[in-house]
């Protein structure tokens, strides 16, 4: 809700933010959508990944720094790239999963 209403506390300090659903109880509800500037998004999650590297955020950043940078400069590659860093940092998860059609690029 934060993030709809622009509030200067949360991640995107009221730039921006989240259309994910979240449940406190369920945890991490879906949905894909990055709102907010794409050089903001970027730098956002580049910090998350530098700054939080012992967290089980780091391979979901990681997807969605792809994914970012892709909708940015509509560069196929840099979906390969978060592939390549997600099987070889964090194999096992499932965000790694959801990169298998970038084997295709």
């Amino acid at each position: 809700m934060a993030e709809l209403f622009g509030y200067s506390i949360r991640l995107y300090r009221g730039k921006g933010g989240s259309m994910h659903l979240f449940h406190l109880d369920r945890d991490f509800l879906g949905g894909y959508a990055i709102v907010a500037s794409y050089d903001l998004t970027i730098k956002c999650f580049n910090e998350i990944i530098e700054n939080y590297k012992e967290t089980f955020a780091i391979p979901e950043a990681i997807f969605y720094l792809g994914a970012t940078r892709f909708f940015k400069n509509h560069d196929p590659k840099v979906l390969k790239e978060g592939l390549l860093k997600l099987r070889k940092e964090f194999p096992d998860s499932e965000w790694e999963l959801m990169t298998k059609p970038y084997e295709l690029i």
